[in-house]
Parts: C-alpha cells; structure tokens; sequence
C-alpha cells in the first residue's frame, strides 16, 4: 500500500511539474508575441508621426527647383567672384546680387592669401561629411550642389573610396558602431594635413543642411585657438558636460583639434579607440572631449535666446516646437530653447534628405536681404 501511495504521490509531482513547464512555455510565447507587437506599433507609431510631419513635405518643391537650378548654365568666374563680394557702397541699392544656389558646377571658395581676415567672408573653413556609398546619389550630392560649395574645402569620408565622386576611406569596418573609429581618423588626419591651412573646421552629416554665412558670421568674433566646440549641447548620462548632437554638426579651431589629439587621443581614459556599444560618435566624441579639457559652447544662440544649431529639420522644429515628449526635447541641454523657433541666424538642421537640400538652399538664399 506504502508503494502505491508514493507511486501516486509521485504522478502528481510529475503532473505538477509538467503543468508548470507548460505554463512557462506559455507565458515565454506570449512575452515574445507581446513584445513583437510593441515593436511594430512602435514602427508603425513612428511611421504615423513621419507622415504626419510629411504633410509639410517639400519635396515636390524641392524637385521642381532643383530641376530649375540645375538647367541654369554655370556663370563665369568674374560672375562667382561678383557674388562672393560683398556690395560696395555706391552700387544701386535696387541691384541684386545672385543667390548662392545659383552656382551649379562651380569650384569651392578658394583660400584667402592673408590669415587677416578683415571679414566674415574671408573666414577659411574645411567641411568634412560622413556618409556611405548608397547614399552618394540620394543625398551626399545635393550637399555637393549646395551648401558645400561655400566651404574652402570639403571632404567627403564614405565606407569605401569613390574616386569620380571623390569620396576618401578612412576604417576598414563599416557601420554605426565604427563610426567613432572614423571620427578618430578624420581628427589625425586634420591634425597632421590641414591644422595650419585653415581658421575652422565643420563636420556634419550627409542629412545634415548648413548655413554657411550664417556660420562665418557666429565664427568671425570667435578664436580659433582657444579650445572650444561649438554645436547643439546634448544632456546625457555619461558625462555632466554633455555632448554635441553629430546631425546638427559642429564647428571647431586649431585650438581644439591640438587639445583633442595631442591630450585626448594620447591620455583621456574615455577615448576609446573603437566603439564597445551602440552609441553614436558623437558621445564618445563627448566623452573625449571632456578628458581633454575641451570646453562645449554653451553660447550657441543668438540675441533672443534661440538655439543656432538644430537636432531636428526646419519643418519638426516649427511642428514640435512647443510639444515636450520628442526626444529632442528631453535630450536637449537647454529645454526652453526648444520652444522657440528658428533664428534668423540658425547654422544648421538635421534630417534634411535628397532634395530637400534644394529647398533650404532656396529658402535660405533667395529670402534672405543681400549685404
């Protein structure tokens, strides 16, 4: 009898034991369902927010200028040179000067013979753009029509080397994750070619839209000796200063570049050589700045308190100006800026793809009062 009651006593453990295992089993599958479901609302919820930002699409806009820009012929050099100059005080005040955009296929600025730089204008700046071989055709080239023309010079650092568009390689891996890699490496390689051939250096991304007039203008009053970065201030945990946002670009001196390479580069303890995690370049670049003893800009706004340097586009500025639950805002390091929208004096945007390059050259341009 003893050993059919344990015989019994056992079945049911075993029962027991096999209905918790299926229970767990079910409650696994279920996680995994719910959490698949999350993550295409997640996508769908930020498809829904992208088509709602859409409606205030420009790209048919965007193309109908372009197409105008592109058919105009190219102007002589005496024509560029003309639009350069800033107008002399007995021209016709009814006289226009060209809009930038207007100079299709011309050559960048070329470098001023003195480093006295009596103007805005004469300010030497060098562009460096990230991007990637499938985006050279969708994006990389209206930066190209556009607003890297106004730089001295521009390099354009891709995952393989283009030598008809030109692009340079400057990591053997590709991705997100070694885009701090290639950050390093465009840093050693202004230090040791370019940190005596110009005053500034601007790095952005291949959705990134500049304003350089504006650019030249905030620099001129600047020192390019003094080590400083200047761009959009990021909160972050990881260090109290913060980090700049790598869309909206930042601009940087001599000063700077020395520190970061010869300190940074060579002492930081946070200066990683590679990526270990999903973080941006721009973190890490944060972070080395910092062991370097390179200052942020905390100035970065014009007379009124509005931010020079924006995250986000021209048309997600206006719309979410005064909505708090974007990630821009609750990762900006000054918040109140963010409810005012745009300077006049704005340098950058962030997420402006393919033509809407052309847009903003437009806008920016041809609204804008000559000198």
């Amino acid at each position: 009898m003893r050993f059919f009651g344990r015989l019994k006593i056992a079945r049911k453990n075993l029962l027991l034991l096999i209905f918790v295992w299926v229970l767990a089993v079910s409650l696994s599958n279920l996680a995994e369902v719910l959490i698949n479901k999350s993550e295409a609302y997640s996508v769908e919820s930020k498809k829904f927010r992208m088509n709602k930002i859409a409606k205030f699409d420009n790209h048919a806009v965007a193309r109908d200028i372009g197409h105008q820009i592109l058919k105009k012929s190219v102007p002589k050099e005496s024509e560029v040179s003309k639009i350069r100059e800033p107008m002399s005080k007995n021209s016709n005040a009814s006289e226009k000067r060209e809009p930038v955009w207007n100079i299709s296929n011309s050559s960048q600025i070329p470098e001023p013979a003195s480093k006295v730089r009596k103007s805005w204008r004469e300010l030497s700046i060098l562009c460096i753009v990230h991007t990637c071989p499938h985006n050279l055709e969708t994006r990389t080239k209206y930066i190209k029509e556009t607003w890297a023309k106004l730089c001295n010079k521009t390099l354009y650092v891709s995952d393989s080397e283009n030598s008809t568009f030109p692009t340079i390689k400057l990591s053997q891996r590709t991705g997100f994750r070694e885009m701090w890699a290639k950050t390093r490496k465009e840093m050693d390689l202004l230090y040791s070619e370019y940190i005596d051939k110009y005053d500034w250096f601007f790095k952005g991304d291949d959705d990134t839209y500049v304003i350089m007039n504006n650019l030249r203008r905030f620099l001129f009053n600047k020192n390019a000796s003094e080590p400083i970065f200047y761009g959009r201030l990021m909160s972050n945990g990881f260090s109290k200063e913060g980090y700049l946002q790598g869309g909206a670009g930042y601009a940087f001196g001599k000063g700077a570049l020395k520190r970061l390479v010869e300190v940074g580069f060579q002492k930081g303890k946070r200066c990683r050589k590679e990526t270990f995690r999903s973080h941006g370049d721009d973190v890490y670049l944060g972070l080395c700045l910092a062991d370097s003893g390179v200052k942020l800009a905390k100035d970065c706004f014009d007379s009124t308190g509005r931010e020079l340097f924006h995250a986000s586009s021209f048309s997600q500025q206006i719309i979410y100006q005064n909505i708090t639950k974007t990630w821009f805002y609750r990762a900006a390091f000054y918040k109140k800026a963010m409810q005012r929208c745009c300077s006049n004096e704005s340098i950058s945007f962030h997420q402006i793809y393919g033509t809407d390059h052309l847009f903003m050259d437009y806008l920016w341009n041809y609204f804008q009062k000559p000198d």
